[in-house]
């Protein structure tokens, strides 16, 4: 078995790599400087050239307030590049994991969204990644849509990495607290993802969209003060910071989130035979792998 990631270069491509490293799976990364998926004749020729047993697109452009600003960027990415992937895995019959989010959601529900419930995303950001979603139904016969929520690890520019950069400067943080969702540490998905890869291998299994997030749904003013309390356990901050609750409707935020993205993920668990975990979880280990990284580079 090889696996080719494409986006390895970002959060999630890094901590897939991880997973594949610790259970000695063969995978090759290519960061976007090593294959733009945009570009449709360089992915057709790296597919071939590789050969790989399945592909994982983990490569998305995830600035939700800057597509406000740039939709053509958000869509280049997040639809063209995603079908530039799906038209050639199509033709070679290669299966496809491709991840997207719970931001494809308008976040009027009250209990956890089913894959096969109505989509109405708020933002051009949700709307590409929906558009990609399509784009992988209308072109692959053998595809997981995996759609997450909240997404964080040690590595750079997510929710907790920046909440741990403000610790430094700030007393005092105000954090939308009227939002619900799942943080989802990118190891855990990663791990569950290398829990798919037999059965997708050898075609056992029922393509599709899936959701998978860790359990545990919080607000973002709830997950940032968890983040703080083991900072100050753990002796990284020398003193309390206190976390005020603000509406998201009177944050400076140029994009529209679901007010509630909680994720029913019953089909994955039942289909791959995955344990669910807690975002809690590896937390603390997450933070101090963040600490060992910045005192390594």
């Amino acid at each position: 078995m090889k696996i080719l990631i494409f986006g390895g270069d970002g959060q999630l491509g890094k901590s897939l790599r991880d997973a594949m490293t610790e259970k000695s799976i063969s995978y090759i990364a290519l960061s976007r400087d090593d294959a733009d998926i945009c570009n449709s004749k360089l992915i057709q020729m790296k597919i071939e050239e590789i050969q790989p047993s399945i592909v994982i697109n983990a490569a998305a452009y995830t600035n939700v307030d800057g597509a406000e600003d740039d939709m053509q960027a958000a869509s280049l990415v997040n639809d063209v590049g995603v079908e530039n992937i799906a038209l050639c895995c199509s033709a070679l019959n290669i299966p496809l994991i491709h991840f997207s989010t719970d931001y494809v959601f308008s976040g009027a529900s009250s209990i956890p969204y089913k894959p096969s419930d109505l989509t109405n995303p708020l933002s051009i950001y949700g709307q590409t990644k929906l558009a990609g979603e399509l784009k992988v139904q209308k072109h692959c016969t053998k595809y997981l849509i995996i759609r997450t929520s909240w997404l964080f690890s040690h590595y750079p520019k997510n929710f907790l990495t920046s909440m741990i950069d403000l610790s430094s400067s700030h007393t005092t943080l105000s954090v939308v607290g009227d939002q619900t969702g799942c943080p989802t540490n990118a190891l855990h998905l990663s791990q569950a993802i290398i829990g798919s890869l037999g059965q997708i291998l050898h075609n056992n299994f029922e393509s599709g969209i899936y959701h998978y997030s860790d359990l545990g749904p919080c607000s973002w003013n709830l997950f940032a003060n968890k983040i703080f309390d083991l900072l100050l356990s753990e002796g990284l901050i020398m003193q309390p910071i206190s976390i005020l609750p603000v509406k998201a409707i009177d944050y400076s935020y140029k994009a529209l989130r679901p007010r509630y993205s909680v994720l029913d993920c019953n089909k994955f668990y039942d289909q791959f035979h995955i344990e669910p975990a807690g975002w809690e979880l590896d937390l603390k280990q997450t933070i101090n792998l963040y600490f060992g990284r910045k005192q390594n580079h």
